[in-house]
């Protein structure tokens, strides 16, 4: 389980993503700040930093600067044909990112980290001295900092200015295990907690111009019993009714991408609750993605139990890093869908996407 130097090349595979698809982050959500707990709605049309969107497969962000001024002027350098793949080495998905922005002297791996209605990136770009360096929802800083690093710069300030992270409000309440992993690394108490998956995605105040950002820093949940934990359970206990529940499989680190694989994953599952009563079984793709199960009615608590596992190339530990209900919407999402289309066409994100592909399947000819 300890923290290792990513390998970051490997055989690929690809996974398409549809053609009339949109994606974007954040959707309509509640999120809670970090300190005091004191909750506040925002919409993506609303969003005042940086927001992501990936719209007929082709990939850009907007935010700050962009929607402040022409999005001719800048989107040129913002904007990449999102081919998605999985790195089967690692389980990492990812496309292929030659925007011009990050002063990087060559194409550069944008991760993706989605799923249900979550869409982040994980830029990993060259920098000026032709190294490479992490941006968008982890940062150099969420790669290498330890667990109690990290909070404490999330109730940090910078450049004088208070940070006042928020954090997504995952709709999970509490979160139990029948055991979790405790080990001695360095002369020191490791644990890994099934708290630790709650509540995993944040943002800085609004007006930082900051990406939303995922908690890399915090470790997993791991099942602390011999052998690869079968027959182990979680209980779930949500904040409100859903008929569904995102996982996030694994052991999901981007300063050591081949945790996800050296470490045993979640391969069939039952889930199971008395209020109402029913017990289906879910398979997972063996592959880093926010998994949604869809459950046959709404419910306020799961049972979780472990019946079959992907077997880790190193550890027999048994490991899941986040889960969370969907964002906590106040519409339908097919009028929420409505609204930020007309939000991107008004931009004008929606024709620059069709000039863009133009030019994108006709170099050098003359634009459609």
């Amino acid at each position: 389980m300890k923290r290792l130097l990513p390998l970051l090349l490997g055989v690929l595979s690809s996974c398409a993503v549809g053609a009339q698809d949109i994606l974007y982050f954040p959707h309509d959500s509640t999120w809670i700040d970090v300190e005091g707990g004191k909750k506040s709605k925002l919409s993506f049309a609303t969003y005042e930093d940086i927001q992501y969107v990936l719209v007929d497969g082709v990939y850009m962000y907007l935010g700050g600067i962009v929607t402040r001024n022409s999005l001719t002027k800048h989107m040129g350098g913002l904007t990449s044909l999102a081919n998605i793949q999985i790195d089967i080495s690692t389980g990492f998905r990812f496309f292929m990112n030659d925007a011009k922005s990050f002063s990087s002297s060559k194409p550069f791996r944008s991760y993706v980290l989605f799923g249900g209605d979550i869409f982040l990136l994980a830029y990993h770009p060259y920098n000026v001295h032709d190294q490479l360096s992490f941006g968008g929802c982890v940062t150099d800083f969420t790669v290498k900092a330890s667990m109690e690093e990290g909070k404490k710069q999330r109730r940090g300030t910078l450049y004088d200015r208070p940070l006042q992270y928020k954090y997504l409000d995952s709709g999970i309440a509490s979160i139990t295990a029948s055991s979790y992993l405790t080990e001695t690394v360095g002369g020191m108490t490791v644990d890994y907690r099934p708290e630790y998956m709650m509540n995993r995605i944040c943002k800085a105040a609004d007006g930082w111009e900051f990406e939303p950002e995922f908690d890399n820093f915090m470790r997993c949940w791991a099942e602390g019993v011999a052998g690869d934990g079968i027959g182990e359970w979680l209980k779930v206990d949500f904040t409100r009714a859903s008929d569904e529940i995102m996982i996030l499989n694994g052991y999901i680190d981007f300063g050591n991408m081949q945790a996800y694989k050296r470490n045993n994953r979640l391969k069939r599952i039952k889930v199971e609750t008395t209020e109402p009563i029913f017990s289906m079984e879910y398979t997972f793709e063996d592959y880093v993605a926010y998994h949604t199960i869809k459950m046959p009615m709404a419910t306020k608590a799961v049972k979780i139990t472990v019946l079959e596992v992907y077997k880790g190339e190193k550890y027999n530990d048994t490991c899941v890093t986040a889960i969370t209900l969907p964002q906590d919407r106040w519409r339908p999402k097919e009028a929420e869908d409505k609204e930020v289309r007309a939000y991107l066409q008004k931009l004008g994100v929606i024709e620059y996407i069709r000039r863009f592909k133009n030019r994108s399947s006709h170099p050098g000819g003359t634009e459609q």
